[in-house]
């Protein structure tokens, strides 16, 4: 993708992983294992993971809290999860099994008649000049990150150039 604009950093400053980092650790310790089942239940296949980066995204993660509300665009979880099914928004115990593992499997967390995310922030983003201190030796996850329309964030100051 090619910008008008320099990326603001936004996406390293405050995002969710789909991991804690309890279950970072526990992959990191299995990665030969072609089937890991977590503490929540959640299945993952280790060994078809990045090894290296698996074990470079464990380092970096920086724990900020949990959130009810998404840093990428500021939206309540749960309003958006079921915001075509009031009844299940209002009513947890409506729930069907297969609801609790879609939400498991993004990483987000049922608690208290809600949906929590887990927020981090990196320790190679530079705050002052909002760039990645290991730029050149960053994981793939942040290689391939791209700000398009659907994952942007809404302070991002990244714009794409207009095609001709």
């Amino acid at each position: 993708m090619d910008c008008a604009s320099r990326c603001s950093g936004h996406c390293c400053e405050k995002f969710v992983f789909s991991f804690s980092l309890e279950e970072l650790e526990l992959i990191s310790m299995n990665l030969e294992e072609e089937e890991l089942v977590l503490p929540s239940g959640r299945r993952v296949r280790p060994k078809i993971m990045p090894h290296e980066d698996v074990l470079k995204i464990k380092d970096m993660l920086i724990p900020l809290d949990l959130s009810e509300i998404d840093p990428k665009d500021g939206k309540n979880l749960k309003e958006e999860i079921f915001r075509d099914q009031l009844d299940k928004m209002n009513d947890f115990s409506l729930l069907t099994e297969h609801d609790a593992i879609w939400i498991k499997n993004r990483g987000y967390i049922i608690k208290d008649n809600n949906i929590f995310c887990s927020v981090f922030t990196c320790k190679n983003f530079d705050t002052v000049e909002r760039n990645c201190k290991i730029y050149e030796e960053r994981p793939m996850m942040c290689r391939t990150y791209h700000c398009t329309s659907e994952n942007k964030y809404k302070q991002c100051t990244l714009q794409p150039l207009a095609e001709d």
